[in-house]
């Protein structure tokens, strides 16, 4: 018997289950139409643009008469990512704008936030609030008293986030490092939270396996990318150019020489330093050698230390640009190697990696965390020790005159094209 505005009515179990089944999901598309959702991001910098986009396009589909909000500090509307990822979807969401709290260091800067996130829930009261980037607030609250987190947070509220760095789940050689991962550790898991995401596949089987036991709900959750092919050299070439990603007078180069390309912004946590100095070193090598962004003053002195002549070098083109997304397609349609000699990479995903992968690109990697045991993973790419200069110029030698570097197989590189390009990353949220 079923039950429908209180006459009984004769049925079946499974109809029984199939009613039920119905009216729970109409009881959530119902409460779905007044749910009131904050995206708290108070910087859109770097890949946090590309999450929030996906997340937005998610929470509308699932409930498309939500009050949806985005809650940014106002001064990040120009920044570059915001202008290329969010702006086209600005009439999907409500923009509520943060006060703008510019403190700096490690400790400061998550405090601040979290006044950030205070002030964020007492002006625009919600059902749900969700924290994309939580590497530091997560464990932050983590450790702070249940008491002194409800008057920051009502306890109605439905709390998620992601940690996109679980170093713990690597280890470190240096004693204090394994300290301080292992008390962020304990601090995320005690999280109070609804759900927490993690992208990391180590850090979810630890959770499988009960090495670590959060309080809250822990999920898997895949990288995202756009369905897309490379682009004809040719193509890419002359569209580079045209846009003024790359100079004129290089352009004759690329007809003869590789291209070894280091994406992402440069810097000495991303080994920008040794790279440089290797490919210097490799002086008969007939490569371009492309660097993502201007180089950064503590790389620059840190080269100068080292002696390296790398400004000497017209092997070295510096794409000085924001790389939008058709720009990052084309400069992997043009690339022979990809470089990722990342330092002290403990925990996070690499998404350029990925990439790599998926277009069976030649890939030089660094052997540490994540990077290392990717490269396994996969089975894909050459795991060294970047920080070495010498032996990763030796390295590029190699990697540019034989195939004898790994690469995944058709069937890893189709699987973990399926894996990120479907929507996976995009319904995972609320």
């Amino acid at each position: 018997m079923a039950c429908i505005s209180g006459i009984l009515l004769p049925c079946s179990r499974d109809d029984a289950l199939s009613l039920r089944f119905h009216h729970g999901e109409a009881l959530n598309n119902m409460l779905g139409e007044n749910r009131r959702i904050n995206l708290f991001e108070p910087t859109v910098d770097g890949h946090r643009s590309r999450y929030l986009s996906e997340i937005v396009l998610g929470v509308r589909q699932k409930y498309p008469s939500c009050t949806l909000r985005l809650c940014v500090v106002e001064s990040q509307l120009g920044s570059d990512g915001y202008q290329e990822f969010l702006k086209p979807l600005e009439d999907r969401f409500e923009f509520c704008p943060l006060l703008d709290l510019r403190y700096r260091g490690r400790f400061t800067s998550e405090f601040a936030k979290l006044k950030l996130l205070s002030d964020c829930i007492s002006k625009y009261p919600c059902d749900d609030l969700v924290i994309p980037s939580g590497d530091g607030i997560v464990p932050l609250m983590g450790m702070m008293p249940r008491w002194i987190l409800r008057r920051l947070v009502p306890a109605g509220v439905r709390l998620e986030s992601m940690v996109f760095r679980p170093e713990w789940a690597y280890s470190s050689h240096r004693i204090a490092h394994r300290m301080y991962h292992n008390l962020r550790r304990r601090a995320t898991c005690r999280w109070p939270g609804d759900r927490l995401h993690v992208s990391d596949f180590n850090a979810w089987k630890r959770v499988e396996n009960g090495t670590d036991n959060y309080v809250a709900e822990v999920s898997l959750i895949p990288e995202v990318f756009e369905a897309w092919e490379p682009w004809g050299k040719d193509r890419a070439l002359e569209w580079l150019y045209e846009l003024g990603f790359l100079p004129k007078g290089i352009l004759d180069h690329f007809a003869s020489f590789a291209v070894i390309n280091a994406p992402g912004a440069p810097s000495l946590r991303k080994g920008t330093v040794p790279l440089i100095e290797a490919f210097v070193k490799a002086s008969e090598l007939h490569a371009v050698l492309l660097i993502w962004g201007k180089i950064p003053e503590d790389v620059d002195e840190q080269l100068m230390l080292r002696g390296v002549p790398w400004q000497e070098d017209e092997r070295i083109v510096i794409i000085e640009p924001y790389v939008t997304e058709e720009a990052f397609r084309a400069l992997f349609s043009i690339t022979d190697l990809v470089v990722l000699p990342y330092q002290s990479h403990l925990g996070g995903v690499s998404s350029l990696f990925l990439i790599s992968v998926i277009f069976q690109l030649k890939t030089i990697c660094d052997q540490r965390a994540w990077l290392g045991w990717a490269s396994e993973h996969y089975r894909h790419g050459l795991a060294i020790d970047s920080s070495d200069a010498a032996f990763l110029s030796r390295s590029l030698r190699s990697a540019l005159g034989n195939d004898s570097i790994p690469i995944a197989t058709d069937l890893i590189a189709n699987a973990l094209r399926q894996e990120t390009m479907e929507g996976g990353f995009r319904g995972k949220w609320c």
